[in-house]
């Protein structure tokens, strides 16, 4: 569930640039090479696929989405089953 969330987040934030130029700028900023961003940007594929291209996940990998404050439920399942929340327990 955490995967897909990030993707969508992902595909949002692409979605947001709007034009190829922004999304190469985004991009360049967080690391991508010119040449790989311009590639991602001129793509003729939906944000869906593009938000799960390499250039997309390097730019925004986990870390970025912890920075940003977006809390894991993965974590929080697994906390929750360590401190005995279960029903019938």
């Amino acid at each position: 569930m955490d995967g897909w969330l990030r993707r969508r987040l992902r595909c949002v934030h692409l979605k947001r640039c709007k034009s190829s130029r922004t999304i190469i700028g985004f991009l360049v900023g967080k690391g991508v090479r010119r040449g790989e961003a311009s590639k991602l940007a001129s793509s003729g594929k939906g944000w869906w696929p593009l938000s799960d291209t390499e250039q997309a996940k390097r730019a925004m990998p986990i870390a970025w989405f912890e920075a940003v404050g977006l809390v894991s439920m993965a974590g929080h399942h697994a906390a929750l089953n360590l401190a005995g929340n279960r029903r019938g327990a």
